[in-house]
């Protein structure tokens, strides 16, 4: 756990469907690798894990995100990359940020100091997402909404 709460920021979304969350979360993940960032993406599924492992490299013309997709974190005679994805939640001693995209809330031990959620404007995103925040609230965290 980090010191002090954790820091959510709620991203909501005014275009529907999945490929505009992955897209908006790449931006997030090549923004804070490029501020020097360990960030987690936790996936939902493999689909999802293989989705955003894609579009990574192609997400923009002149990107380049450094990551690696990893089962679970094992100890390894080199550091992973800046960029972690799995479905599995993220390791907190590893992790300045989590990307997370599984719709699930982290368990209270495994907060990182900072979390990135994306709603979309569907009503059911919404309902969840509204859930989500206030999961995040019984845990005591940091909570901003940002409207895009």
């Amino acid at each position: 756990m980090s010191e002090g709460p954790t820091r959510v920021n709620f991203y909501l979304l005014s275009t529907a469907g999945e490929q505009a969350r992955m897209h908006t979360a790449c931006r997030v993940v090549d923004k804070a690798w490029q501020r020097g960032l360990k960030v987690w993406v936790w996936a939902e599924d493999s689909d999802d894990l293989q989705s955003m492992d894609d579009l990574l490299w192609t997400f923009r013309q002149d990107s380049f995100v450094p990551h690696e997709t990893i089962a679970r974190l094992e100890p390894q005679g080199e550091p992973p990359a800046p960029v972690l994805l799995s479905v599995e939640a993220s390791d907190p001693a590893c992790t300045d940020i989590l990307i997370n995209l599984s719709g699930k809330l982290p368990e209270r031990e495994s907060l990182p100091p900072r979390i990135a959620e994306f709603v979309g404007p569907e009503a059911d995103a919404r309902a969840l997402g509204r859930d989500r925040f206030r999961g995040y609230r019984d845990m005591h965290c940091e909570l901003t909404t940002h409207e895009l």
